[in-house]
């Protein structure tokens, strides 16, 4: 079977900022890539439930990053209890506060990393690097 090209785009620390990522997107689907990676990080901002919303439109291949690891450590009640009280962590509370049990439920499914095949060739191993995480 001949090999053909396979376009791969990857997006990265959107951090729940929608209007940047439709203006990535606008460009982006002008020529739709055959894979989107999200590989981590894109809630964490002003439109976390949003964005999700629209990447999830997308069918796009996801990965946690240490963002959505930090929204699950809170849905499951596993954070720190300065998270909820201290005021350094407004931010992190404020988008919990944003986030579906859809939206935690889906986040709950998604793993740490991704790694594709095309055509029976490894394209690569995707993964989001956290402090403190061993290398894999």
């Amino acid at each position: 079977m001949p090999m053909t090209s396979h376009r791969i785009v990857v997006l990265s620390d959107i951090h729940g900022i929608l209007a940047s990522l439709n203006t990535a997107l606008d460009e982006i689907l002008r020529d739709p890539p055959d894979e989107i990676i999200v590989s981590g990080d894109f809630v964490g901002g002003p439109q976390s439930h949003e964005t999700l919303t629209r990447l999830r439109e997308l069918n796009c291949h996801f990965i946690l990053g240490n963002g959505e690891i930090r929204m699950l450590q809170m849905h499951n009640r596993t954070a720190p209890e300065a998270w909820w009280t201290y005021r350094q962590f407004d931010l992190g509370r404020f988008v919990f506060n944003q986030l579906t049990d859809d939206d935690l439920t889906f986040i709950s499914t998604l793993p740490e990393q991704l790694n594709l095949t095309y055509y029976g060739a490894d394209l690569s191993e995707w993964c989001m690097p956290r402090p403190g995480a061993p290398a894999s």
